[in-house]
Parts: structure tokens; sequence; C-alpha cells
């Protein structure tokens, strides 16, 4: 497999859309990336933890604050 690096200018923040821009400047990544899709943006939306989550990783999560996860993505 060949190895790609990518080599971005950071002059300005690096955001989602900026380094989208920088790998479809970049040629040996170009042939790697077959598809980009721009979505409105909108509100989120939360689920609570799957009974399939393990225990610990719940706990965890819940120490760090975040008591849902995102099922909209």
């Amino acid at each position: 497999m060949a190895e790609h690096r990518l080599k971005l200018q950071t002059n300005n923040a690096l955001t989602i859309p900026r380094i989208v821009e920088e790998l479809k400047k970049q040629q040996n990544i170009q042939q790697c990336v077959t598809h980009v899709e721009h979505f409105a943006a909108r509100e989120a939306q939360f689920a609570d933890f799957p009974a399939s989550i393990d225990a610990a990783l719940r706990e965890l999560l819940k120490r760090l604050g975040i008591e849902r996860l995102y099922c909209h993505q």
C-alpha cells in the first residue's frame, strides 16, 4: 500500500472544510478521495447508551460528562 502524507498549509485554523480542500489539492491523495458531499447543519440528535455498550465504557463516558450519544451522524 502506498504511503500518503498530508501536507497542510497551516496559516489558518484547521477546519473540516479546509482540510477537505487541502486534500483535494494534493495529487498523491486525490486518487483516494472518491466522493465529497456537504450536508446542511441541523440540530443534534441524541440517544441513550445502547444496552450493548460495555459498563466500564459507559461509566467512563459518564465521568467525562457524556450522558447520551449522538445518533444523527
